[in-house]
């Protein structure tokens, strides 16, 4: 254990997060919340966290960057070291009107003509993705210019030859054996469909890896007798063993069923490292006894599960597949939102992953908001129908 000066000279002059701490310390990051707590040393919040180093934007910047120069709060994020939630946040603050969804996906983009679309369609050949590349916008917003001038959309067997030639058999063997290129690589060099490389690949007779081969990519799977040293000897976690070994958590998950290795539950995880209520990282204060904004009520949880297909948001299990309903996770973790000015960001998740949001919340929160906002720019629930 490093001393409270070490301690206090890491995590506030330079700022550093527990799991860049923890990564020099040879421990992991909830050690780090663990030594923070028993040191009195105050633990940052989620948004100082996310500022960092960086310095807030006057309303003039800020102006400039989003509206001026059309920039997205991912870049103006990046640019200045914050999250991009803390840029919305400072555009609803300073009164700046944010985009809508179509305004964003379009970005400064111009619609082509129905004529220059024909020419880049038609009698270029380029895929919806490549016209989308070239303009700046998504393949289904072409697509969706294309139906709209009722411009005939090549058929799923046009569209992944596409005048692109087969390549020799010893071309696939030495990019897809010997230099472990994955279908979706070599079909960007090819300009195909990662669905032809595959096809060419089956038709070669080259056996195609399984999702657990292509997951791993080089990596040794430990044997079980290591996996049970780490795991049961030397208590190491999912995560950390994944960090030594250079997997998914998930991987390990999985090779620890496959091995027969019993897997501790969640309560057990904290028991092991004495993290049960107080201790707990995830400790708020009890928040979870306070009540949950009015507005959060059965009908509003039903309209997130129908905008998300009734599909768990981080897994994709479906509410048939979880054989329940899916729970509605407040992304920030704040029971009143709905209720104050914090923008609602709201995902449905199944039982599972609903609960392994419970431990590592900051990077639930990190995670689901960034998705949320590059797939469905912020959105997450249908609006309101009158009937």
């Amino acid at each position: 254990m490093i001393s409270k000066d070490n301690l206090e000279f890491m995590y506030l002059e330079e700022r550093m997060g527990t799991v860049e701490i923890g990564k020099k310390c040879g421990v992991c990051a909830t050690t780090i919340s663990v030594w923070l707590k028993s040191y009195g040393i105050p633990v940052r919040t989620l948004s100082e966290s996310c500022l960092k180093r960086s310095v807030k934007l006057s309303k003039e910047e800020l102006k400039i960057m989003y509206l001026d120069e059309n920039m997205s709060t991912v870049g103006i994020a990046e640019q200045i070291g914050a999250h991009n939630r803390t840029i919305g946040r400072w555009l609803i603050e300073y009164g700046i009107p944010v985009r809508s969804m179509s305004e964003a996906l379009l970005n400064g983009a111009v619609k082509p003509s129905k004529e220059n679309l024909e020419r880049m369609y038609l009698e270029k050949k380029m895929s919806a993705a490549k016209i989308g590349n070239k303009i700046g916008v998504s393949n289904n917003t072409v697509g969706r210019w294309l139906i709209e001038y009722r411009i005939p959309v090549r058929t799923l067997s046009e569209s992944l030859l596409n005048g692109a030639v087969k390549p020799s058999e010893e071309y696939l063997e030495r990019m897809y054996l010997d230099n472990l290129m994955s279908a979706s690589e070599i079909a960007e060099q090819l300009g195909v469909s990662g669905v032809t490389i595959r096809r060419w690949l089956n038709e070669c007779g080259i056996l195609v890896r399984t999702n657990s081969e292509v997951q791993l990519n080089g990596v040794v799977k430990p044997s079980k007798e290591d996996l049970k040293r780490m795991y049961l000897e030397e208590k190491m976690n999912s995560v950390e063993i994944a960090d030594e070994i250079g997997v998914h958590d998930g991987t390990i998950r999985k090779w620890l069923n496959e091995y027969g290795i019993p897997v501790r539950n969640i309560s057990e995880a904290l028991i092991n490292a004495d993290l049960t209520g107080e201790n707990s990282p995830t400790w708020r204060g009890g928040i979870s006894f306070e009540p949950y904004c009015p507005k959060f009520n059965k009908s509003f949880k039903e309209r997130v599960r129908e905008f998300f297909g009734r599909v768990c948001f981080n897994c994709g299990k479906s509410e048939k597949d979880d054989k329940r309903k899916l729970s509605v996770h407040h992304v920030n973790y704040d029971k009143m939102v709905c209720c104050n000015d914090v923008k609602p960001l709201f995902v449905p998740l199944c039982i599972s992953c609903h609960t392994m949001t419970n431990t590592n919340r900051e990077y639930w929160e990190v995670k689901f908001t960034n998705k949320l906002i590059e797939q469905h720019n912020g959105e997450c629930y249908l609006p309101i129908t009158i009937q």
